[in-house]
Formats: C-alpha cells, structure tokens, sequence
C-alpha cells in the first residue's frame, strides 16, 4: 500500500483515490490512470507509483492469460492518528 505523502498539510486526514490499473498478459502494469481524487491535489502521485510497480496475477480467459483493466479505490490515513 501506497505511504500518506509527507507534504500533506495536517488538517488533511484522510484521503481516497481511484484507479484505473492497465496489465498485459503477465499481469504487469502497462498504466495506471487516475479517475478520482478526494481531496485532489495530495494522494494522486503516491497512488500511482506504488501500482505502477506491483504485479498482479495475470487475467485467464480459456485457459490463457489476458490483458486485464482493473479498478481500484486507493484509501489513505494519516499515520498521526488524530
């Protein structure tokens, strides 16, 4: 999972992302596209590269792995916990 960046005013405690992941047939991440962002302007760049290097399992269809689009919704805290 993706850290709460560090630039991040404190009065911002939480925050949510959404995700388009593109993978190819091996299941590694071609794209990764921003849909949504609440608050927008903090989460969207930790989002993205933290999915931007992870491997997924790769799609099946008939026995044969796939080009896949998955949608993610990406939920950030604050490690201060107030």
């Amino acid at each position: 999972m993706p850290n709460f960046p560090e630039s991040v005013p404190d009065s911002i405690r939480r925050g949510i992302v959404k995700l388009e992941i593109k993978l190819d047939a091996d299941g590694l991440v071609k794209e990764a596209t921003v849909l949504e962002s609440q608050p927008p302007g903090y989460f969207e760049e930790a989002a993205r590269k933290t999915f931007l290097n992870t491997a997924f399992t790769p799609g099946m269809k008939s026995g044969q792995k796939v080009r896949s689009v998955l949608t993610l919704q990406v939920h950030f805290e604050s490690p201060l916990g107030f």
